[in-house]
């Protein structure tokens, strides 16, 4: 049958194909778009914690004003949110979310052409059909697929992280050609993924694994060069760099003027900036703990994804990937040193050094991911093309052992894909029905709201509430995962409990019903107390939907007068 499917290209006409390959490039990405519309509406955590609060908080110079409503990402860069924040207010939600699947269905042509370059197929038809099917089978994954249509930004960041890759696949290709020429391309493809680490730190592991990569640099006739890939890297740090000032410079300087720490609260045991704890601040909840998770973590989140999430799924793609890794290892010394197993060339030699290339890249980025962060969303990217390191190792072992027996590596490849596509579980961080609008916030009266101070209590993500009250009221967290009372309270627990004291105006407070009992505890640490005659209750849709979602009725708003004891 896959056999079959394999050459079914023979009977495809050059009008026909030229016609598929037009529809294929123009309407992938709209695929995605599409897909996004059927999961349904995104109402997970960090949408309501910071994804809508951090660009309304840049756009109104709230820094200072607030007081990290949004806990410890309130020091996120804001500016990927920005255009999010204009199209969530302005805009139907089923249409931001199909033009956020269509922008992350780019990430298909991408993976296409990385495939195309990678592949051992010459004829153009064959060719087209694997890497298409490849870049399909890299974007249905069990992590990426929660997050279409979402703010999450793993599957947008990936654009500039693979399109830098695959300049520098060409790159190798020409090396040699125009030496100068090449250097500046290298140093636009570390500009490429200088942007993804500016806008979100967790993307300079793949700076790592791509910068790494560039020692796979070589021309088919010449030997290789340890210099020349150093200076490769080299080029590609320097650009990685500027890339960096491009899309996170504003910030880091923000943040340093501001904290004396670029990358506050993160390497707070560096910098020791007195408005964070000395801390690290990174959630280690998922690194591996020992030298089994260490050798064997593919495996283990197969059957336990809580051990790299806090969400369920399901994707084997990883353990299929590692397996045939671990089968490589073993049999390419038996190759090398047995006299009994005739080896053949490859059909195209050269792209040896591209997929040391591609395989660099994603063991270092690998390696630092597993010391870093361990948490599986941030590997989304290697979802789109772990089928390309299949399909490759596939490939590379039936071309060695017999040219003519590529057919059969190729249809372990459809076989072992299609298993994946089919085991997928889906991650679901949280989706609804359409609504008209993301939150449905209709806030409670305030009389005086330049005279007022709203106090926020709790580890429940609510500071999408705050652009809806008005901009005159500051927002103060008592407690949450960066401020709260404490015997060393931190920079901002000293302000807040100083503008609390200064301030003659109304205080309220609010707070999830579901955490009342917390509340009182932080307002009494803080010698405050509610009102209870002027409490009431409110409940934004979309925490009417999570309800309706879980069959419940829990979550709503108290929102209180505070007096001081």
């Amino acid at each position: 049958m896959a056999n079959k499917v394999i050459n079914l290209t023979g009977n495809i006409t050059n009008h026909q194909f030229k016609l598929m390959k037009k529809l294929f490039f123009i309407l992938a990405p709209f695929f995605v778009g599409l897909v996004a519309i059927i999961l349904g509406q995104d109402i997970n955590w960090d949408l309501r914690n910071y994804h809508y609060y951090i660009p309304y908080s840049l756009l109104n110079d709230r820094m200072g004003f607030d007081i990290v409503p949004a806990h410890t990402p309130n020091f996120y860069n804001p500016l990927l949110y920005v255009p999010f924040y204009y199209m969530a207010t302005y805009l139907k939600p089923i249409l931001v979310s199909f033009i956020l699947g269509t922008i992350q269905g780019v990430n298909i042509l991408i993976t296409y052409f990385i495939a195309k370059r990678l592949i051992l197929e010459r004829d153009d038809k064959k060719a087209f059909f694997i890497a298409a099917g490849l870049s399909i089978a890299g974007i249905l994954g069990g992590g990426h697929f929660g997050e279409i249509g979402t703010m999450f930004s793993d599957n947008i960041l990936s654009l500039f992280v693979l399109s830098s890759f695959l300049i520098t696949l060409e790159i190798n290709k020409r090396i040699y050609e125009s030496p100068k020429f090449y250097d500046f391309f290298t140093f636009c493809a570390g500009i490429l993924a200088g942007i993804s680490a500016g806008f979100k730190q967790t993307s300079v592991i793949f700076c790592m694994g791509l910068c790494l990569s560039h020692y796979a640099l070589k021309r088919n006739d010449q030997k290789w060069n340890f210099w020349l890939g150093t200076w490769k890297a080299f080029i590609f740090g320097i650009g990685v760099i500027g890339g960096i000032i491009i899309s996170g410079g504003y910030w880091l300087y923000e943040m340093w003027t501001r904290f004396g720490n670029p990358f506050f609260p993160y390497f707070n045991h560096i910098f020791k900036s007195q408005m964070g704890s000395i801390a690290h601040y990174r959630d280690i909840r998922f690194i591996p703990e020992n030298i089994w998770e260490w050798l064997f973590l593919p495996f283990i989140w197969t059957f336990n994804p809580m051990e790299v999430g806090e969400i369920p799924f399901r994707d084997i793609r990883f353990a299929v990937l590692y397996t045939l890794l671990i089968i490589a290892a073993i049999l390419l010394p038996v190759r090398f040193f047995s006299k009994k197993i005739r080896t053949y060339p490859l059909v195209d030699a050269g792209k040896q050094w591209l997929w040391l290339g591609f395989f660099i890249f994603g063991a270092v980025t690998y390696f630092f991911w597993l010391k870093m962060f361990g948490i599986y969303r941030y590997l989304v990217l290697f979802e789109m093309i772990a089928p390309i390191a299949i399909w490759l190792i596939l490939d590379y072992f039936s071309s060695r052992l017999n040219p003519m027996h590529i057919k059969y590596g190729r249809i372990a490849g459809i076989i072992l894909i299609l298993l994946i596509l089919i085991t997928i579980k889906p991650a679901n961080w949280g989706r609804t029905k359409w609504t008209d609008e993301y939150f449905g916030v209709v806030t409670p009266y305030i009389e005086k709201p330049k005279e007022t101070m709203i106090l926020m209590a709790g580890s429940e993500p609510d500071s999408y509430i705050i652009p809806f009250f008005p901009k005159e009221i500051p927002f103060i967290r008592l407690q949450g995962f960066f401020t709260g009372p404490k015997n060393n309270p931190n920079g901002f627990d000293l302000m807040m409990k100083s503008k609390i004291n200064k301030h003659k105006g109304d205080l309220y407070v609010i707070f999830f019903y579901l955490e009342k009992e917390l509340t009182l505890d932080v307002l009494n640490a803080y010698n405050l107390k509610i009102d209870k005659s002027s409490c009431e209750k409110f409940r934004p849709k979309i925490d009417f939907y999570i309800d309706e979602r879980d069959n419940k009725n829990q979550r709503h708003f108290n929102f209180c007068k505070v007096y001081k004891k």
